[in-house]
């Protein structure tokens, strides 16, 4: 089932996701590391991305 989310619902959950991945992985990847792994956290929290 897809679901509207409005954007001050997904802004929180994208900082969220984004912070807990940057803290569990640390600095120095590439930027497109962080942006696949993020993109499925996302998709793991009921966004599609």
């Amino acid at each position: 089932m897809v679901r509207e989310f409005m954007d001050d619902e997904v802004t929180p959950v994208i900082v969220d996701e984004a912070f807990k991945l940057h803290r569990d992985l640390g600095p120095g990847l590439l930027e497109s590391v962080y942006r696949t792994l993020l993109a499925h956290r996302l998709w793991q929290r009921g966004l599609i991305v």
